[in-house]
């Protein structure tokens, strides 16, 4: 063979293995930017679902607290009433009060 020959034979080779060397390259990219994702994606799942139990639980303890000691509503009081409607806060209602979902 001639030396121009070995020459091009070497650069094809050489050619070659860059090209099959930059395939895998970018196929492990492409693995581990999916691994990435799948990891964050189960840190979100994780954090949503404490979010949700967390909100779970505030609404049990405020359905279980104002069943407990509903508030009277729509008649007016006919004498000076002290409520409870959940832990750690009372209510006192004037008499001829009327109670209302809203705050007037």
């Amino acid at each position: 063979m001639s030396s121009s020959n070995k020459s091009t034979l070497k650069r094809q080779n050489t050619d070659d293995v860059e090209r099959s060397a930059k395939k895998q390259k970018s196929v492990s990219d492409q693995i581990e930017s999916e691994e990435e994702d799948d990891a964050k994606e189960e840190n979100r799942a994780a954090w949503i679902q404490q979010q949700l139990d967390a909100l779970q639980g505030n609404a049990n303890q405020t359905t279980s607290s104002t069943t407990s000691d509903p508030i009277r509503k729509s008649d007016p009081t006919s004498e000076d009433l002290w409520a409870k409607p959940c832990d750690g806060l009372e209510v006192f209602t004037s008499k001829g009060v009327i109670s209302s979902d809203k705050v007037r």
